[in-house]
């Protein structure tokens, strides 16, 4: 599966890029442990 995570045009305004990148690292780290307390593979 795939993950697509899009951001406004505001997004750079509110965040720098180092802060969003970690960002999505989270939410993705989130999910993939989500997915694997919950039986999806």
């Amino acid at each position: 599966s795939s993950l697509h995570i899009y951001f406004d045009s505001t997004s750079d305004q509110n965040l720098d890029i180092e802060s969003t990148y970690t960002m999505c690292e989270g939410i993705v780290a989130m999910f993939e442990k989500i997915s694997l307390r919950h039986g999806v593979k």
